[in-house]
């Protein structure tokens, strides 16, 4: 989780974002439910996500494995985004974590709004299938390292005006690492990076960077 985001555009150039959100969980921690938008610094991008998460606790006591739900929609200058993600986390006794996220997206190009009537060029249905895996590092009792490596396929998409399907074999890679120093037992802060690697022709190398604080009350 990050507070401020900087996102560099297939374009070259770099977007921040800011961010806030709500959780909520029962007593026992086995079930949360949150809430995050994100405003970026040309106020012609917002984000707004919602989220499940349900944690399993074997027969040993311990959590092993998390589910998550996500619902979102996103405005990107012209265009209009609804997603759904379904998110399978297996926690491993020695720390590492490594999971797989389905997504669905509906995005909408031009969209546009004229003496009541709605004006659009397309609508897309999209899904995705990613892959990960990270473990974390106490480097001392303050500082944890987190590397992280992800694959994620957009396999499919198809055009909701005249049925056109296009299935990918192309991939893109994720590398990153997060960096957690706690100053305080209530007070952290965060700071991670990520590189991102495509198949996809032309495709540029894209970094993002996040800086992220956490108190507890």
């Amino acid at each position: 989780m990050s507070n401020v985001l900087a996102q560099q555009s297939p374009t070259g150039e770099y977007n921040m974002a800011a961010m806030v959100g709500y959780s909520q969980s029962t007593l026992i921690g086995t079930e949360s439910f949150g809430a995050n938008l994100m405003v970026y610094d040309n106020l012609e991008q917002f984000m707004l996500n919602l989220s499940y998460t349900k944690v399993n606790i074997n027969d040993e006591g311990r959590a092993n494995r998390v589910y998550s739900l996500g619902l979102g929609g996103s405005k990107m200058f012209t265009t209009y985004m609804g997603n759904i993600n379904n998110s399978f986390i297996w926690l491993g006794e020695k720390g590492a974590v490594k999971g797989i996220a389905f997504g669905t997206s509906f995005s909408s190009f031009e969209l546009d709004v004229r003496e009541g009537v709605v004006y659009f060029e397309d609508v897309l249905l999209s899904n995705s299938l990613t892959g990960f895996i990270t473990k974390p590092y106490k480097w001392n009792e303050r500082l944890t390292i987190s590397p992280m490596l992800a694959v994620s396929s957009p396999f499919f998409s198809m055009s909701m005006s005249n049925y056109d399907t296009t299935w990918s074999k192309d991939v893109m890679a994720i590398g990153g690492m997060n960096f957690n120093y706690m100053f305080t037992q209530r007070f952290g802060l965060t700071l991670g990076t990520t590189v991102i690697e495509s198949t996809l022709p032309n495709f540029p190398t894209l970094t993002n960077f996040m800086l992220g604080g956490r108190f507890s009350f």
